[in-house]
């Protein structure tokens, strides 16, 4: 338990603060089932006018974290692990704009070690 709650202060720590004007919270984050990856759900505020932007984002010790799904006006979003190469995304409504179904794992050197499967469920277009 320690390990995972050590792993997601470096998350945060990584994914959180200010960068040109918009600001980034990790909202939660969700570690794979054999505690490799976490996955986590990033907002991005612009300011008032502006919706805010979701992302999931995957990040792998020692890697730079790789958004795999980004969306705006989004309304409940989870997201599951059913294995440790397998990971649900959904959103019971939203405009999706970016997502991507896979992530290649890589060891420290860059070589392939397996891929995650990354499935998307958007019920509907949220009212706008």
């Amino acid at each position: 338990m320690r390990k995972i709650a050590v792993r997601f202060l470096v998350l945060a720590s990584l994914l959180s603060g200010c960068d040109g004007g918009r600001d980034e919270t990790v909202e939660f984050s969700a570690p794979s089932s054999d505690a490799a990856l976490q996955a986590a759900v990033v907002t991005e505020g612009f300011g008032a006018t502006v919706s805010e932007v979701y992302s999931v984002r995957i990040l792998q010790r020692d890697k730079k974290p790789e958004e795999v799904m980004r969306a705006d006006h989004v309304r409940n979003v989870t997201l599951r692990w059913s294995d440790e190469k397998h990971l649900e995304i959904n959103v019971d409504c939203g405009r999706i704009f970016k997502y991507t179904n896979f992530f290649d794992v890589m060891d420290r050197n860059g070589k392939f070690l397996y891929v995650i499967n990354v499935r998307l469920t958007n019920t509907s277009l949220c009212d706008l």
